[in-house]
């Protein structure tokens, strides 16, 4: 079964309603696919939020919980396999929870979701948002 990686802000716009997510959303009920969430994900929001680099209404358990609760089971960890893909890529995004999620799609053979054209710029699958 096909499996899609939603980056951080595939994510938050899944999370919101967001108009922008209705490709994702049309392919996966159109391919039956399932939508994967990232422990890296949950860091850059929990990041973010903490910087006072973005504003959003929901703390980290409550996005696992919601995702969780949509079936799409638990997030996937960081592990040390993708840290070593992480030495093969090439320098050409600097933001590392981005660089963390390209190396995450690329050891588990997942879609990655995204709107970042620097990502899309990497040797993994894509759905361009």
């Amino acid at each position: 079964m096909k499996r899609i990686l939603l980056d951080t802000h595939a994510l938050i716009w899944w999370l919101t309603d967001d108009p922008r997510i209705g490709r994702l959303r049309q392919e996966i009920e159109d391919s039956g696919a399932t939508p994967v969430l990232s422990t890296i994900s949950l860091w850059e929001i929990q990041f973010k939020v903490q910087a006072g680099k973005i504003r959003f209404d929901r703390s980290v358990s409550e996005i696992q919980s919601a995702f969780e609760s949509n079936g799409f089971g638990c997030p996937l960890p960081f592990e040390g396999r993708h840290v070593a893909t992480l030495e093969g890529l090439p320098s050409i995004h600097k933001d590392p929870f981005d660089r963390a999620l390209v190396a995450q799609a690329i050891c588990e053979g997942l879609v990655l979701a995204t709107h970042d054209t620097l990502v899309l710029r990497y040797p993994v699958l894509t759905l361009a948002l």
